[in-house]
């Protein structure tokens, strides 16, 4: 977050079931950091917050990728 990333969640009946963010880094959007509960995955959350974060920003976008990310 120091960094400038803006997080948003997912919630449903109070409980966060994923976290997406983006960050500013000039002439693009990073986005960073999406994690979705792994009971949770396969159910569109994941879609509804990068959906979301698109609307966001009238930059290009590029999605950082780890790896070892499993």
């Amino acid at each position: 977050m120091s960094d400038g990333v803006i997080f948003w969640g997912f919630e449903e009946d109070g409980r966060i079931l994923g976290v997406m963010g983006m960050q500013d880094k000039g002439a693009v959007s990073l986005i960073r950091h999406a994690y979705v509960k792994t009971n949770q995955r396969n159910k569109g959350i994941g879609s509804k917050l990068l959906s979301h974060l698109l609307k966001a920003t009238d930059k290009p976008v590029l999605i950082g990728t780890w790896e070892a990310a499993e």
